[in-house]
């Protein structure tokens, strides 16, 4: 009766062991044909709902810049309106070259040329440069460099060369002088 008993149970078992086997070859293949892809799925969805995240906070920071340069940019054109020197254009280089020139008279020189030169210009600004040529005592030159510098803020100095006469002391000395003078940027005239 053992016998019997263990055969039907070895057959029961044997069964169960089949069973078992079937049961856990049909987990592996859920496992692998839906749970596994959708845990790679949800693996993605995590990594792209990261990197939306870090867009999201580079598009906030980008747009603090960009904010905040449009503010500075309003700042700068606010404090460019109020700067005290105002580019006037270069079409006025007649009156620009009268206005040294009475300058440099009025200090004690004797201008014997001026000569503007061709201008150069830029979206934000032309540059003109301007030639004098003349002659005067040493305090004078002085007197006018330091008054130009003071009257015409918009023009710079390039050059200047100051030459002396050692063999003849009361002859006055010759001075050559390059400006720039910068003046507004005027718009293109078209033909």
């Amino acid at each position: 009766m053992i016998k019997t008993t263990f055969l039907a149970n070895w057959k029961l078992r044997h069964i169960d062991l089949a069973g078992m086997v079937a049961c856990a070859v049909g987990l592996v293949i859920i496992y692998v044909a839906g749970a596994l892809p959708m845990m790679r799925r949800q693996d993605d969805l995590a990594a792209q709902k990261a990197h939306v995240n870090t867009q999201r906070q580079n598009a906030t920071m980008l747009g603090n810049r960009a904010n905040m340069l449009r503010s500075n940019l309003a700042a700068l054109r606010k404090s460019l309106g109020d700067y005290p020197i105002q580019l006037q254009p270069a079409s006025r280089i007649n009156r620009r070259i009268a206005r040294l020139t009475d300058l440099a008279v009025r200090n004690g020189l004797s201008v014997d040329e001026v000569r503007p030169g061709k201008t150069v210009r830029s979206a934000q600004h032309a540059m003109v440069p301007i030639h004098l040529q003349g002659s005067g005592a040493y305090p004078t030159w002085s007197a006018f460099l330091h008054q130009l510098t003071e009257t015409f803020q918009d023009t710079s100095i390039d050059s200047f060369e100051l030459s002396g006469h050692p063999g003849s002391p009361s002859k006055p000395a010759t001075f050559q002088i390059d400006l720039v003078w910068h003046a507004a940027a005027e718009p293109s005239r078209r033909k």
